[in-house]
């Protein structure tokens, strides 16, 4: 558990603040009741999901394993994004009862998780070829 906190410091507290934000009645937030975005709630999924598989990605890459490549880790770090996601959304119908469950809300997650790495093998792929063609 101490290397888990060691190498994932960011994403563990991120992954708090997630389940912290997901589990609170909704009148407890300021000022929650004065966004009248349409489909807000979708847009604040996303966006957890896009900034955790971006730290998530951060923090494995940084441990230097090269045994998994880039794309390997995109895909773990998805299928972990994807239970998050998944488990909460089950927590909100099963336990957190004054908050709803919905299938919007879990694939908001998954897609803020795939743009993200997306979005990070792009710009790292894009990276590694030019420091290649540097050199």
């Amino acid at each position: 558990m101490l290397t888990l906190l060691r190498k994932y410091p960011l994403s563990i507290i991120w992954v708090l603040f997630i389940l912290v934000m997901c589990s609170v009645r909704m009148t407890s937030i300021p000022l929650s009741g004065s966004i009248h975005i349409p489909n807000f709630d979708k847009l604040v999924h996303f966006g957890f999901f896009f900034v955790l598989s971006a730290l998530l990605f951060m923090e494995s890459t940084r441990q230097q394993n090269t045994s998994l490549t880039r794309l390997k880790v995109s895909i773990v770090i998805f299928l972990i994004a994807a239970i998050y996601g998944g488990s909460i959304e089950l927590l909100q119908k099963f336990v957190f009862t004054y908050r709803s469950a919905e299938w919007f809300d879990f694939l908001a997650d998954a897609a803020g998780s795939i743009c993200s790495l997306i979005l990070i093998l792009i710009f790292t792929t894009a990276k590694k070829t030019q420091t290649e063609n540097v050199h």
